[in-house]
């Protein structure tokens, strides 16, 4: 019996072996780029995922089909995953017109100043609040605005060539989810960074400048949608 005991042992871990290798799942890539709306079928190559689910972890980026199926939504880096298999997914843009400000919220006029220098124009207003200027070298948007509040990024604006602004908005949508369109308005379109207005991060305001340029901004949402709402309570004491 003594002896028939580590055959038994090594039958043992030999099976407990077996089954962890099955459980191990690869894909057919490891890492695949897109553009918006391509997509890419998965396949697994190896393991058994019948039984598991394929999901993404940002759906905003590129979402997946119980197939396999990826497809680009929005410019971003996200993974896909089945099991303890892994597939990064980049969306890279089609449209690369102007490279959008840092749109770090929060961050202060020096951490602006360290990537872009000094502004061309700085301007202080009521409500501790200033705006710096930015001449850029591109001749789609060739101004850019940084605006602070108690110095903390809040708002940056970009004036936007009129004449091409139908590739403005090809520019933003492969970015942004368009939720608003507006008819003779001062605003025209509005573009969240999330499917749900509630999550979002950034909004971003297009409208109407002047003649020559179209005026996008960009919003810290978390910030003034906090702002907003302590408005309407203040406005609205019985709520």
């Amino acid at each position: 019996m003594k002896k028939l005991l580590p055959v038994l042992i090594l039958f043992v871990l030999l099976s407990s072996c077996k089954k962890s290798n099955d459980d191990i799942i690869e894909l057919s890539h490891s890492l695949y780029s897109l553009k918006v709306p391509e997509t890419i079928q998965l396949e697994v190559t190896k393991g058994n995922a019948e039984d598991m689910s394929w999901f993404s972890d940002n759906v905003f980026v590129a979402d997946v089909s119980q197939t396999g199926v990826v497809t680009a939504r929005h410019v971003g880096e996200t993974k896909v995953r089945i099991g303890n298999a892994e597939c990064k997914i980049v969306v890279s843009p089609m449209y690369s017109y102007y490279d959008e400000p840092l749109n770090d919220w929060g961050c202060s006029i020096d951490d602006i100043r360290n990537v872009y220098g000094a502004p061309r124009w700085s301007n202080a207003y009521e409500n501790n609040e200033v705006i710096n200027e930015y001449i850029i070298n591109n001749g789609y948007a060739p101004r850019m605005a940084f605006d602070f509040i108690n110095n903390k990024l809040r708002r940056t604006v970009v004036l936007f060539v009129k004449n091409r602004e139908s590739q403005l908005y090809k520019f933003l949508e492969e970015r942004y989810q368009l939720h608003y369109e507006f008819e003779d308005s001062e605003v025209t379109v509005i573009y969240y960074d999330s499917y749900d207005i509630k999550d979002s991060k950034t909004s971003v305001y297009v409208g109407n400048y002047d003649n020559e340029f179209v005026i996008v901004e960009y919003y810290d949402e978390q910030y003034w949608a906090k702002l907003y709402n302590k408005s309407a309570n203040n406005n609205n004491p019985e709520e």
